[in-house]
């Protein structure tokens, strides 16, 4: 709206005078993933144990898997 009127002000001065007068900006909801929890049946551990910093080369292995190809088909 300011920028309409022809008032020139930065991004760090509107996030300070919105920080002291208690307002946050408005942001979307997460969407929510597509896998569906089954009751009883526990999800595989994290083996890695979110080390992104392995002691070596070739010691941790990962992707971003969407999907896999089995003998019975994709995954």
């Amino acid at each position: 709206m300011l920028a309409r009127e022809g008032i020139g002000v930065g991004e760090k001065r509107v996030a300070r005078l919105m920080a002291l007068a208690g307002l946050e900006g408005a942001h979307r909801r997460r969407r929510r993933g597509c896998t569906v929890a089954v009751q009883g049946v526990e999800p595989f551990g994290d083996l890695v144990g979110r080390d992104c910093r392995p002691d070596a080369p070739d010691r941790v292995w990962c992707a971003d898997i969407k999907q896999i190809r089995t003998g019975e088909g994709w995954l």
